[in-house]
């Protein structure tokens, strides 16, 4: 036997004869049994029509997806072939196309990312002298890639050995700083850019050439720097917490209110470098000649970590305070390097 349940007042009817409601059973006669079986005639048929709706609504919004999926597929591979456009306008669109796809399709983010760092690699790595400005098409590129969505990336951002000589991270175009955070910029040409506020945190800048670069308050923490040339760069209120500038050149460099603090100097050449009110707890200055530094002063030095082979400005040189401290800095176990992969 079949019972129906009817609406939400918890009553069974039994077909033919019985209404059981509550707890109790009463039968039905007449019009009473006609309009209790159109109810559950009712019932029964538009929780039919619900199931119906909702199944017809899964498969369209399945295929909504595989067709959506279909065309973004098919826009990136356009956009990417346009890349490859002897014309320098199409080039661009195609550029700006793309980031609209990175923006709405998190699922290509790491290939546009990617294919946006080989456009650049190429572009300009065959290019003997670098203009005084990249080209239009390099800019766009690296704009988009300078404000990416933030989402996890469990790849690094190839850009060595690009020459963007001039190039603006520091303009209307971008929402907000720069971000490079551990771009892979080894070997790269980056002199007299405007790096002003950029997140250059975790980068590698091994070799780099930064000569007259403007990157006032920008984030160099846990950077590689090594042998970097940074002549003449301005670094003002620039963040090189943990950084590892070992054999760099800041030659006439402005480190004013720069935070050094952990950072690694060993054997960086630094006469003439302005160091007027940097933080240099920790400062490891290894080797490195002070002696003909701008604005250094003692509070400074005794922070730092200074050893035997660190050459003092002739007024620090013979300081009873500064030979006591380098003194204990030499008792000291070293602080160790970070490992790199």
């Amino acid at each position: 036997m079949v019972l129906a349940l009817v609406g939400t007042t918890g009553w069974l009817l039994v077909p033919g004869t019985w209404l059981v409601a509550g707890g109790t059973v009463r039968r039905l006669h007449g019009e009473q049994q006609a309009a209790a079986l159109n109810a559950v005639r009712t019932t029964l048929i538009a929780a039919f029509v619900a199931v119906i709706g909702l199944f017809t609504y899964i498969l369209n919004r399945k295929g909504y997806f595989l067709s959506h999926r279909g065309q973004v597929a098919e826009r990136y591979a356009k956009y990417v072939e346009q890349l490859s456009s002897g014309s320098p306008l199409v080039r661009v669109g195609a550029i700006h196309s793309l980031e609209s796809v990175l923006a709405e399709a998190p699922g290509y983010h790491a290939k546009i990312v990617r294919t946006l760092a080989i456009f650049v690699r190429i572009s300009t790595r065959a290019i003997g002298d670098p203009p005084a400005i990249p080209a239009e098409d390099v800019i766009a590129a690296m704009t988009v890639l300078a404000c990416r969505p933030v989402r996890r990336e469990d790849f690094q951002i190839d850009l060595s050995e690009v020459k963007l000589r001039g190039l603006n991270l520091h303009n209307g175009d971008l929402p907000g700083p720069a971000r490079l955070h551990q771009v892979n910029l080894a070997g790269s040409d980056l002199s007299e850019a405007n790096l002003s506020q950029a997140d250059l945190s975790g980068a590698i800048l091994d070799g780099a050439n930064l000569s007259s670069v403007i990157a006032d308050s920008a984030s160099f923490e846990q950077v590689r720097l090594a042998n970097a040339n940074l002549t003449g760069a301005k670094l003002s209120y620039a963040r090189f917490q943990k950084a590892e500038l070992d054999g760099a050149v800041l030659n006439g460099a402005h480190l004013n209110h720069a935070d050094l603090t952990d950072a690694w100097l060993d054997g960086a050449y630094v006469a003439e470098t302005s160091f007027n009110c940097a933080i240099m707890t920790r400062a490891s200055l290894g080797a490195t000649d002070l002696s003909t530094s701008n604005l250094l002063r003692k509070n400074q030095v005794l922070v730092a970590d200074l050893w035997n082979n660190t050459v003092l400005p002739e007024f620090l040189a013979h300081d009873t305070d500064v030979l006591n401290h380098l003194a204990d800095v030499e008792s000291r176990v070293r602080r160790p390097r970070p490992a790199h992969s």
